[in-house]
């Protein structure tokens, strides 16, 4: 299988195709391609930053519950405390991972790109920030869980309800759950935590005490000045000239997600599709700041294939492109390949040309009764194998296009549900019940941060 190009797929912009293949679109302020040696030389520039650290890594300890904690969760902070590391951070929402398999990759590209740049001598710290910097406040409902996701920083503390408290207070009342559907979020969340030391943090929550706390007076100016200043999101337009679909930013969130970067030495931020324009105009603010601008790093974009749909994939020689097109096309594809159909109607010709050969055989010995009837039972035992073959390649020829519609139902269902990438359509959840906890080892191992195409992850 090989892996497609993001072109050949829907859903992605023709302005993030550029940014990720490194062509940007006029009009665009994003980065050309990202080269490994470019990243490397931001991670040491922020790294050399003076931060306010040990003051944003308290609030972090105060605003994490003790449930969402970890050894390896312990030790991040602790390298954030200590300014000893860089931080690569993903922006996603805690219910979103009821929804898309997207918040799981970009958890699992920040913590694999921040463990490659750790092995180039740098250390790193993988940070998740939950929910998306600015917009109005919602309410979520995923898998009978309520939470809510206020997302307006610059509001006294007390007066929000942190999105990530308030998921993780939600441990007791889960676990004494038998629904596994239920606890699979609770447990993708909490074995990231636990198993890479990713460091969820609330932006809204952590950036209004930022925002009120003392000693931080140049920051606060400096993000509420920049925040303060008109940003025409229509700047940002894809290659055929149309307006992102990016909602407007509201300016007190901005303020409060910008305080949050410049108080952290944010070395690379892993964007996708659907945030790539927020994470540009962030990293721009944190540039416009004098601080050193985080780099930006596609999200791994995957499909993910499980061994039987790998065989099929590989019998009827597809391509992630040829599924997406539906079991339809591929079936009608298939049709015009019926080889034991064909082989059955040349037998049924044949069978035509040897009865009137018979039948001259036989006029011809007319004169000779024995021999005339040797040449007629000969014939007849000739056209019924002949007949009987033919009829037989033709049930077999009905019988395989019934075999393989089915196949291409399960592998549509599987590798593109709905007509769409799995990534959008499939939730975590989903794919936990289908394949149990083991199967995000075996997506981590595989993803490669360093390939910027979609990849398709196969399940040996």
């Amino acid at each position: 299988m090989e892996n497609p190009s993001l072109r050949d797929l829907p859903g992605f912009p023709s302005s993030y195709v550029g940014f990720v293949e490194g062509a940007p679109a006029p009009g665009a302020i994003f980065p050309n391609h990202p080269e490994k040696a470019l990243l490397l030389s931001r991670c040491r520039t922020a790294l050399r930053q003076t931060l306010p650290g040990p003051v944003v890594s308290e609030i972090i300890r105060e605003e994490t519950p003790v449930s969402a904690r970890s050894h390896s969760w312990s030790e991040s902070v602790l390298k954030l405390e200590s300014h000893s590391a860089v931080v690569v951070g993903a922006s996603a929402d805690v219910a979103d991972f009821g929804t898309s398999l997207v918040p799981l990759l970009k958890c699992l590209t920040a913590i694999k790109l921040a463990i490659e740049i750790s092995h180039e001598g740098i250390p790193a710290v993988p940070l998740l920030w939950v929910g998306d910097p600015g917009q109005a406040e919602t309410d979520n409902e995923q898998n009978n869980v309520r939470i809510r996701s206020p997302r307006i920083a610059g509001q006294p503390a007390d007066g929000l309800q942190n999105s990530l408290r308030y998921y993780f207070s939600n441990l007791t009342e889960i676990s004494s759950s038998k629904d596994l559907y239920r606890d699979s979020i609770r447990d993708l969340l909490t074995w990231l935590v636990r198993e890479f030391g990713l460091v969820p943090v609330d932006p809204a929550a952590i950036g209004s005490r930022l925002a009120h706390t003392p000693d931080l007076e140049d920051l606060q100016r400096t993000a509420a000045g920049l925040c303060g200043r008109e940003f025409d999101n229509r700047a940002f337009v894809d290659g055929d000239g149309h307006d992102s679909s990016a909602p407007r930013l509201e300016k007190a969130g901005l303020s409060g997600a910008l305080l949050l970067r410049l108080s952290l030495p944010v070395a690379a931020e892993v964007i996708g599709p659907e945030d790539f324009v927020t994470g540009s105009l962030l990293a721009n603010l944190v540039g416009a700041a004098g601080m050193a601008k985080p780099f930006l790093w596609p999200r791994v974009s995957a499909t993910i294939v499980d061994h039987r749909s790998c065989r099929i994939m590989k019998k009827f020689r597809l391509g992630l492109p040829d599924v997406l097109q539906g079991s339809a096309v591929l079936l009608r594809r298939l049709e015009a390949d019926r080889s034991a159909s064909e082989i059955s109607s040349r037998l049924e010709t044949l069978a035509g040309h040897i009865q009137a050969r018979i039948t001259e055989v036989f006029t011809r010995a007319s004169g000779d009764p024995r021999a005339a009837r040797r040449v007629q039972a000969s014939g007849s035992k000739m056209l019924h194998q002949l007949r009987k073959l033919a009829v037989r390649l033709r049930l077999s020829a009905d019988a395989q296009q019934g075999i393989a519609a089915r196949q291409f139902e399960g592998l549509c269902s599987r590798i593109v549900p709905g007509g769409e990438l799995q990534e959008r359509r499939m939730s975590a959840t989903q794919l936990l019940s289908a394949h149990s906890e083991s199967v995000l080892p075996v997506i981590y191992r595989k993803i490669d941060v360093w390939d910027l195409g979609h990849q398709l992850i196969g399940l040996d």
